[in-house]
């Protein structure tokens, strides 16, 4: 097995019949730039897990980075969900020079209790209930979560929109978030080990992304990743 400008030395043979190959390189981005950034949306979603697990976790960053996020989308509509082994009706705002302080009180005020269902959850384009066409279409959600879940399937029933999953808590469920994430078009952040700085360029910017790999099902057994990726360094495939 060969590729043109791999080293050979990724490539290793584990018996006569039977091979594995391994590719890590650096592509050069073209543009220069390895991001696209979002136009500003009329209308996003906040899904905000207020189940029990949830009460033992500071929301301070959580909360700093939705203020600074929502500081840059200036006039917008807010649809909040809060939710925990079902989703509470939404809460609808209206977003005024990026002031987020009416969006940050409600979710200060809800109680944690409950367990945490996530197959509850629809993410689609329009708000669950209210099919209303006058309205602008959902972008993106911004889903707040330690992705534990104890009711029902992990996965949400539905995903149509770009999700972005958001984790403040060392005990969540990061392949499980990253993995609803990516496959929905979004960004996993973890709080805990990316800066403030960072996780608001994750939910300004589109990192250019692995999409997809093409080959022969004859040839080859196994291919990781299996999800789309975002390109931010180093490709291993």
């Amino acid at each position: 097995v060969s590729a043109e400008n791999v080293d050979p030395k990724t490539v290793q043979a584990a018996t006569l019949t039977d091979y594995y190959f391994v590719a890590s390189d650096l592509p050069t981005p073209t543009p220069v730039t390895t991001t696209a950034s979002h136009a500003k949306p009329a209308r996003i979603a906040i899904a905000w897990d207020a189940s029990l697990s949830r009460g033992r976790v500071d929301h301070a960053k959580e909360f700093e980075l939705l203020k600074k996020h929502l500081a840059t989308l200036g006039d917008a509509m807010v649809e909040v969900i809060a939710f925990r082994n079902v989703p509470k009706p939404a809460k609808s705002f209206k977003l005024k020079g990026g002031d987020a302080t009416e969006i940050l009180n409600y979710l200060a005020g809800l109680s944690s209790d409950g367990g945490t269902s996530l197959s509850s959850l629809s993410f689609r384009n329009d708000t669950p209930g209210i099919r209303d066409e006058s309205l602008p279409a959902i972008a993106y959600y911004l889903l707040f979560t330690d992705g534990l879940c104890n009711l029902g399937p992990d996965l949400p029933a539905e995903i149509t929109v770009p999700v972005f999953a958001v984790s403040n808590d060392p005990r969540s469920n990061h392949t499980l978030l990253r993995r609803l994430a990516t496959s929905s078009g979004g960004q996993y952040l973890n709080l805990q080990s990316v800066t403030m700085d960072q996780a608001v360029e994750g939910l300004t910017d589109r990192p250019f992304s692995l999409l997809s790999i093409d080959a022969d099902p004859k040839q080859i057994t196994d291919i990781y990743p299996h999800l789309p990726q975002p390109l931010r360094g180093p490709v291993t495939l």
